[in-house]
């Protein structure tokens, strides 16, 4: 079986996860700030009467030298409306990518990288999403 993967660029790093726990991607929407939010927090956006909290990724994983984000990715969760907002956006399928040995990239809580793969284009750390946003949630 062959599994997507969206990979998402915020600056020095990529990071990538199951393209099925993507909703939507979309061009950075204008956000209305949210009075107190962690800096992590860029705002909340209305779409399709749904209101979004959009979290800057790179910020909230500590990266070095994050990327000013283009984009945002909405993540199909039912129970929690958050978009990520990164750089830009590729999809990248498993056939393509070869596990990698290789320092996983600091970040606060390093049991979220599942491992790291590359492909002829790409190299990218896998992330678990389910416990990132989990861990937004939490830092709520």
């Amino acid at each position: 079986m062959v599994t997507r993967f969206l990979v998402v660029d915020l600056g020095s790093v990529h990071f990538g996860f199951d393209l099925e726990q993507a909703l939507e991607v979309h061009n950075l929407p204008r956000c209305a700030r949210v009075p107190w939010g962690p800096a992590w927090v860029r705002g909340v956006f209305n779409h399709q009467g749904r209101l979004f909290t959009v979290v800057d990724l790179a910020r909230f994983l500590e990266v070095i030298d994050p990327a000013e984000p283009e984009r945002v990715v909405l993540i199909d969760r039912p129970d929690l409306n958050v978009a990520l907002a990164v750089r830009s956006v590729a999809v990248v399928e498993s056939r393509h990518a070869v596990r990698i040995t290789e320092v996983k990239h600091f970040m606060p809580h390093a049991a979220w990288i599942t491992e790291s793969l590359s492909t002829p284009n790409l190299d990218f750390q896998h992330l678990d999403l389910r416990r990132v946003i989990d861990g937004i949630e939490e830092a709520f």
